[in-house]
């Protein structure tokens, strides 16, 4: 998925279900920074207090992509949570949408909830969550399970001529930035790049083939999104029963919000646009009175990073909002790599 959907579609999702406006920004803004914290040199405070810098995403481009380990720690984890079905070790660690193991991940993460950075671990496991209903079929390694043949992908025949040839522009503006080795093994070893961003748009429906045969069926991009978006909202709600502190008002029943978002997610309109959509949503006034939804700034905790270096006491950047959040990219990475997978017999870091 991409930010209309992990921040501005989990803001709206989580005020819906009752949060404070200030958890529900945590919550959105943590979904979302898990793509953009993309790596940072560890910082040191003038005291000598030391702050370690975990990276959970990676730009496209970024040749890190390609080395073994740092898939399992970033990939796996964040962005394709192994579903753990089929027969090879290379089909279990494909991504399956709302699988068990990612129910679990919601239990476990529910059960920190009450921690300082709780807020922030739900916003994680938002949007790994979300991902799996986005990348489903693929897998956080460089898989010859992930090849597709690129000749047998079809668009749903109502898509917009418009809307087709963005997306195809998109991809060929993609494929010709790297060279041509790179390339291939981006494109079609790692997780969906052989798709590109097909999967995260929220409007397509579409299929395709894999290289070993195998078809997807059809992939109805809206309605495995607008089944995230129902589960995330009770997940939200959950969250608002544990922490009586975090809830402003009872929560909004999700079949009187469905209509409504079914319409946002059916736009086939680029990127800025769906965001619109979402903050449109909000502003209507139609399930509580109209708002507005505070924009997404990656700087901010990008900022607060930063600020750390100028510490004369180390001990104030545990207040953070950012350094609550690598607190909780840490415990979701240990907790997914070396406790939840084993669990299911799965050796992967």
């Amino acid at each position: 998925m991409q930010i209309d959907m992990h921040y501005y579609g989990v803001y709206t999702l989580a005020r819906a279900a009752g949060l404070n406006v200030n958890t529900c920004k945590i919550i959105a803004t943590a979904s979302e920074f898990v793509d953009d914290n993309i790596g940072h040199e560890n910082i040191d405070a003038k005291d000598k207090g030391h702050l370690h810098i975990t990276a959970s995403a990676h730009h496209s481009v970024n040749k890190s992509n390609l080395d073994n380990d740092d898939q399992r720690l970033v990939w796996v984890p964040f962005h394709f949570l192994p579903g753990n079905e089929g027969d090879s070790y290379e089909q279990k660690l494909q991504c399956v949408k709302d699988s068990s193991i990612a129910r679990e991940m919601l239990e476990h993460h529910l059960g920190k909830s009450n921690k300082a950075y709780g807020p922030h671990l739900i916003g994680v496991a938002a949007h790994v969550y979300s991902d799996t209903f986005a990348h489903y079929g693929f897998s956080g390694i460089s898989s010859q399970v992930n090849y597709i043949d690129e000749d047998t992908i079809r668009f749903d025949s109502a898509l917009p001529s418009d809307a087709m040839s963005y997306i195809k522009n998109k991809w060929t503006r993609f494929k010709t930035s790297f060279e041509s080795d790179v390339a291939e093994r981006l494109s079609n070893g790692l997780g969906h790049g052989a798709v590109h961003t097909y999967p995260d748009r929220p409007y397509l429906k579409w299929s395709f083939k894999y290289e070993d045969g195998r078809e997807s069926g059809e992939r109805s991009n809206p309605d495995t999104f607008l089944e995230a978006c129902e589960k995330l909202h009770t997940f939200f709600i959950r969250f608002a029963q544990a922490n009586t502190d975090y809830r402003e008002r009872p929560p909004i029943q999700f079949s009187d919000m469905k209509d409504k978002i079914i319409d946002v997610l059916a736009l086939t309109k680029p990127a800025e646009n769906r965001i619109q959509a979402w903050k449109d949503l909000m502003a209507s006034g139609r399930f509580f009175e109209p708002e507005t939804i505070p924009k997404y700034n990656a700087n901010n905790w990008l900022d607060e990073l930063n600020s750390v270096e100028n510490l004369s006491d180390s001990s104030g950047a545990l207040k953070l909002d950012a350094f609550k959040f690598l607190q909780a990219i840490a415990i979701h990475r240990s907790y997914v790599l070396r406790d939840l997978l084993p669990e299911h017999d799965l050796l992967v870091r």
